[in-house]
């Protein structure tokens, strides 16, 4: 299948440490400066897939309560990983002020990276391929997000619609005060 490829992170030991160094150290600079919106569960600790069920729920909800209309857009990243602009990506991590360390050891896990295609046993030659996070990469996932974080930050920059929802964090849900 033509649109069937994607960059394979072939990284040895010392590389797979390194990058679960990076990962780990990324992940606090995201955490500390506050840059991941509250929607990716996925990316803040103590949270999961049954909060944003839980998130969805109460939206509906709200939406019955407040009699207005409520679209749900589902976007399948599926090939989002081969969407990114690394380019764009070194931007945004230094624009979030990531050490420029950081952001030399990130661009050199990509640089250089090399596809193939093999159609019916024949093996064409290798292109180099300079889009995209590579797949099998530790860090691959939190720089889609903060990728896509950032593009929605920017679309929605000047919007001030939605539905609020009041929630608690404390976990003392019949403490009203």
């Amino acid at each position: 299948m033509c649109d069937n490829h994607c960059g394979i992170s072939l990284l040895s030991i010392p590389g797979k440490i390194l990058g679960r160094v990076i990962l780990n150290r990324l992940s606090k600079h995201i955490h500390d400066i506050g840059m991941l919106p509250e929607s990716q569960c996925g990316f803040h600790a103590g949270r999961s897939t049954m909060d944003m069920t839980f998130t969805a729920r109460q939206l509906q909800e709200k939406c019955r309560e407040q009699q207005r209309k409520l679209y749900a857009v589902f976007v399948d990243l599926m090939k989002a990983f081969d969407l990114v602009d690394r380019t764009d990506l070194w931007e945004i991590l230094l624009k979030i002020d990531c050490p420029t360390d950081f952001v030399t050891i990130i661009c050199s896990f990509h640089e250089g990276m090399q596809a193939s295609v093999i159609e019916n046993g024949e093996v064409y030659p290798n292109f180099e391929v300079t889009n995209g996070t590579k797949q099998g990469c530790g860090l691959a996932p939190l720089l889609n997000v903060i990728f896509f974080s950032m593009m929605l930050q920017v679309a929605f920059r000047d919007c001030n619609l939605g539905i609020l929802i009041c929630y608690r964090t404390d976990g003392d849900l019949f403490d009203l005060r």
